[in-house]
């Protein structure tokens, strides 16, 4: 089984699974705070970070918003931004389990030439062309065809930086990350030497935390 990742427009998204169904969401108020778990996230320097080319890496962070007295908070709206390039956030409600069909052997490099069309917009005909690999356990995922983007010029299709979801009933709020791309260094002989951190940003306007992304050799 593998997974499919399915996304509403283009930048923004709005999370709905599992929120609490009692009018929400609702803004939070001076005094309520916000947590991420984890908030630091470390990922393997490789050459999988080197572009955005669909391979990297998938994390499951779950927010929380908490009252003044500490009691998480149901119903609140929470905003994640996330950088304009290499990482991508994602409602859980926008991942289920599907069998992939039938791909090429070399799916990464055929998707430069099938994975476009004749004006060098990104065409996902062939279903794999959205596909997303993930380094660290070894799975795919995919954006459903129906809601690729094929307007973009940018063949890897969607890649979603801004969030608004609302806390569930028990005050969380959980999201997938897609860690594409970053800035990674190196010497002249061409060896890496580091990366440079991403993050995502979440807020609930009176309060915020964020999800720091840091390398290791």
């Amino acid at each position: 089984m593998k997974a499919i990742m399915k996304t509403q427009t283009r930048w923004a998204l709005l999370a709905l699974a599992g929120v609490a169904c009692n009018g929400g969401p609702y803004r939070a108020v001076e005094g309520d705070t916000v947590s991420v778990t984890p908030s630091d996230i470390t990922f393997l320097i490789s050459s999988a970070f080197d572009e955005e080319d669909n391979v990297g890496q998938v994390d499951i962070l779950d927010i929380t918003v908490y009252d003044s007295e500490g009691i998480p908070k149901p119903s609140t709206e929470v905003e994640v931004q996330a950088p304009s390039w290499g990482l991508y956030v994602i409602p859980d409600g926008a991942v289920r389990l599907v069998d992939y069909p039938y791909a090429p052997d070399d799916w990464q490099t055929a998707r430069d030439d099938v994975c476009k069309d004749d004006s060098g917009a990104f065409d996902n005909t062939e279903e794999w062309c959205a596909w997303y690999y993930d380094t660290l356990s070894g799975q795919y995922y995919q954006f459903g065809s129906e809601y690729a983007d094929a307007d973009t010029s940018d063949y890897d299709g969607y890649k979603p930086d801004y969030l608004i979801g609302e806390t569930d009933s028990y005050g969380q709020l959980r999201i997938y990350s897609f860690l594409d791309a970053v800035a990674i260094d190196r010497d002249v002989n061409g060896d890496v030497t580091g990366a440079l951190p991403q993050q995502l940003y979440i807020t609930i306007r009176v309060a915020d935390t964020e999800a720091i992304y840091t390398g290791q050799e």
